[in-house]
């Protein structure tokens, strides 16, 4: 099958690379606009041509191509917030203000602080726009604040912190794809409260989901259970515990806390089943369909409208559509159809790693699900049904390995065994009696019986998935892959399938070619990362100190690391990018060699050897003494200020290294150091 055929799919393809132009690239609207309806004249032309000739012109089929690139692109920039003219960052917001906004998604909590997205109304009394997160101690925060409510906050917006440490997740950037550009740090005293909230659909599903959460914990449902049922049936995962996700994780089930293509298949087969019962003639026809669109788009309503959630809908509308219309629906066009129309919408879902993996396991199943349930042809209906969740499984893992590699460093080689288990007790078990729940739970008359029932499928599965978490050495982890990997990945991926759907030579030759290439660029990862190397980070309250020579790295830290610390973390990222692991963890040392430059760490003056010569500093704890004189003493080439000193003490030292004309460091500012 030539899937480049169908005309919606070089649509997307078109649009797609659009929106990421205008992501990557900085191009003003005005030339974006002048780009498009230049493309549309050329089309124009193009199309009056080749009908004059009768035949395509190849003019036309350059200007088309361009059209819908350019689409993308202006698409793209007028979702983007931070080009209105009354967005907040073009005024002077960087300082003490008063603002007043309004709660429109709570965020999963961090270790410290409650997060709330907040959209602003106001700005010292000057009528705004734009979307912030507001963080509050969870010491001072009893009770949650509820999607809708307005608020009057005194503070200081912050630019998003940049990056500090090498190859670390940029939690910035991943908050400006979702149009948030800014982050307050407030206390209960600077926040009031007011009694009129935002009442749109946010604030009436949020409080749908309260009162349900509200009325089942008065029946004394337990806690875990029920952060379970908010993720499986109301799309809402900020309760659940971090062990309990790490487990999903581990078991390559984390996708069924997201409510996707899975739970949204099922309520459309709900749907349709009671729906059946509706007369056959025109008006209930209609009615069928109106009220399974009305079901699917109220269930994302409720599920927050997640990206995943807003595909799956899509996606299932059209199908749902296609069965009234009684049309032999195409699942290519009708998942690329889904796809357009959300990015048409929320541009910015294609940079969110949820759309993709979703997209990529609909793509992979599609194409390669069918080809593995042709192997083999059970007889009986229990054999088949468990054959059809085995190929299901090993589809969508194949499909979304490559980006779960790319963004999560670790492969869940049981994830078959865990899909085989999980799956049916979620599918005849825990999804239609967990819904019924959630539906009287509302009313506030859910039997006994079915809360206990409900508790205890939950809790089965639970042990289920922590069982086979607990054989770790089935968990293949810190796993390094590149940007270069992940494309060559994906281009062997796609010119696999093509094989399996048309076996011939040069397929075959191409994915051969294209194997020895992904395996060239392994090997080169390998021996370019042969290197010697040595990074001061950013860690706060610490000095840590990694050293890396011929492949092997050594980490130095004046402190215990902790293995579920953030340094930990920090630590790993650097070894995975390097394509290397830990060779050891020592105390740190007063004096460090790196290519024959001699480095002091001073953190007590009263310890430290008697250097005759230095090259680089590095201050350490704040360290009390006469730093002018030891700098004319010494004269080293750079001074280095990590995260472990105060930030008046660094300001103090800054002045001094500039006063003597020595380069000065600071990872307050400038991030980790790296010396080759």
């Amino acid at each position: 099958m030539k899937l480049y055929q169908f005309p919606l799919i070089k649509i997307a393809v078109w649009f797609i690379l659009g929106i990421s132009i205008s992501h990557y690239l900085c191009i003003s609207i005005v030339q974006t606009i002048v780009m498009l309806l230049g493309s549309i004249g050329i089309a124009f032309l193009g199309h009056y041509l080749s009908r004059k000739q009768l035949k395509n012109h190849l003019l036309f089929s350059i200007a088309i191509t361009f059209t819908f690139v350019f689409t993308g692109i202006f698409i793209s920039q007028i979702h983007k917030d931070d080009l209105q003219p009354n967005h907040f960052t073009h005024f002077n917001y960087q300082k003490d203000t008063n603002l007043k906004v309004h709660i429109t998604e709570r965020l999963k909590s961090s270790t410290k602080y409650h997060r709330y997205i907040l959209t602003i109304q106001k700005m010292n009394q000057q009528t705004v726009s734009g979307k912030i997160v507001l963080n509050i101690k969870k010491s001072e925060l009893q009770n949650n604040f509820y999607v809708g409510q307005v608020l009057l906050v005194h503070g200081n917006i912050h630019k998003h912190f940049k990056t500090t440490n090498p190859n670390q997740f940029d939690y910035g950037r991943y908050l400006e794809n979702k149009n948030i550009y800014g982050q307050l740090f407030s206390t209960l005293q600077d926040i009031k409260p007011l009694p009129y909230p935002i009442r749109d659909f946010r604030f009436y599903t949020d409080q749908f989901r309260q009162r349900i959460q509200t009325n089942l914990e008065k029946r004394n449902f337990p806690e875990k259970e029920l952060a379970v049922v908010n993720a499986l049936i109301l799309g809402q995962q900020q309760d659940i515990a971090p062990e309990t996700l790490k487990s999903y994780q581990s078991t390559g089930v984390v996708h069924i806390l997201s409510v996707s293509g899975l739970h949204v298949g099922i309520l459309l087969y709900f749907l349709h089943f009671i729906l059946n019962y509706l007369p056959k003639n025109r008006l209930g026809t209609y009615g069928k369909l109106l009220l399974t669109l009305v079901g699917l788009w109220s269930f994302a309503c409720v599920a927050g409208l997640a990206p995943s959630v807003v595909r799956a809908t899509v996606m299932f509308s059209c199908i749902a559509i296609g069965l009234h219309l009684k049309r032999v629906t195409n699942i290519y066009n009708t998942t690329v159809a889904s796809l357009i129309i959300i990015l048409v919408f929320e541009p910015a879902f294609l940079f969110d790693i949820g759309f993709q993996l979703s997209y990529l396991a609909v793509f992979s199943l599609i194409s390669l699900e069918p080809i593995l349930s042709a192997f083999y042809k059970p007889k009986h209906k229990i054999t088949r049904f468990f054959w059809k969740l085995f190929t299901v499984s090993v589809a969508a893992q194949l499909g979304t390995l490559p980006l779960s590699l790319y963004y999560f460093h670790q492969f869940p080689s049981l994830f078959f065994i865990a899909n085989l288990v999980v799956i049916p007790l979620l599918e005849f078990i825990i999804m239609p009696l967990g819904a019924l729940v959630v539906v009287l739970g509302y009313f506030d008359i859910v039997p006994k019986i079915m809360t206990d029932g409900l508790a205890k499928s939950i809790q089965w599965m639970n042990l289920i998935i922590n069982q086979l978490a607990s054989w770790d050495t089935f968990v293949l982890t810190k796993i390094p892959f590149t940007i270069g990997l992940l494309v060559v990945a994906y281009l062997l991926l796609l010119l696999f399938f093509r094989w399996l759907h048309q076996p011939k030579f040069n397929t075959a030759l191409y994915s051969l070619l294209t194997l020895l290439a992904f395996q060239l660029l392994w090997m080169q990862k390998q021996f370019t990362q042969n290197k010697e190397e040595l990074i001061v980070f950013h860690a706060k309250k610490q000095t840590l100190i990694a050293q890396q020579k011929n492949k092997q790295l050594t980490i130095y830290s004046d402190s215990l690391i902790e293995k579920e610390s953030f340094e930990t973390r920090m630590i790993d990222d650097y070894a995975m990018d390097n394509f290397t692991e830990v060779h050891s963890k020592k105390a740190l040392k007063n004096v460090l060699f790196q290519k024959q430059k001699r480095i002091l760490i001073l953190n007590n003056p009263k310890i430290y050897p008697n250097v005759s010569s230095l090259d680089i500093l590095i201050l350490s704890h704040s360290p009390k003494l006469n730093l002018e004189r030891f700098l004319q003493r010494y004269h080293p080439k750079l001074v280095i200020a990590d995260a472990s000193n105060y930030k008046n003490y660094i300001a103090w030292s800054k002045k001094t290294c500039a006063k003597l004309k020595i380069p000065f460091h600071s990872t307050y500012e400038k991030g980790f150091y790296r010396l080759n």
